[in-house]
């Protein structure tokens, strides 16, 4: 499992890689970045300008540096989290040591924290810690294009 540092202080903040194949080449993307950019292009600019220096605080502090209302558990049986700023929520989940890996950004809609979301959340963990557990999590430093505009 190859995942990107978005953030690096005293926690580490990740999120996955993608490969994309196609006949000539083999690239790589982070969708939450792509996502981020989608809504920051939107209406979510300072949402997405807000969730990236959550992140930033996240990497510095740990989670528990965040308030309540800030980071708090979306689903407390599989112990998945949410940064939250305005309508926007990006799942993530405590990993290994200080490492917090974010999976998806979404806009709420309703009261609770979205399902779909969250099962994808869950996923990402339960593939993150089998891959951890065969020592088969490789950390990338991202270049400035892929990160440039959000993180």
């Amino acid at each position: 499992m190859r995942l990107l540092i978005i953030r690096l202080g005293r926690w580490k903040v990740l999120a996955p890689l993608v490969s994309h194949e196609t006949e000539n080449t083999n690239s790589e993307c982070c969708p939450l970045s792509d996502q981020l950019r989608l809504f920051h292009s939107g209406n979510y600019r300072a949402s997405v300008a807000g969730l990236v220096k959550l992140i930033e605080i996240c990497a510095e502090k740990g989670p528990r540096g965040l308030s309540d209302s800030l980071f708090h558990l979306a689903d407390r049986t599989e112990k998945i989290y949410e940064f939250i700023k305005g309508d926007l929520r990006l799942f993530c989940f405590v990993g290994d040591g200080a490492v917090v890996v974010c999976s998806t950004a979404a806009i709420k809609k309703k009261r609770t924290a979205d399902k779909q979301e969250v099962s994808r959340a869950v996923r990402l963990k339960e593939a993150y810690f089998l891959a951890k557990s065969s020592n088969k999590i490789e950390e990338i430093t991202g270049d400035d294009d892929e990160l440039r505009g959000v993180f």
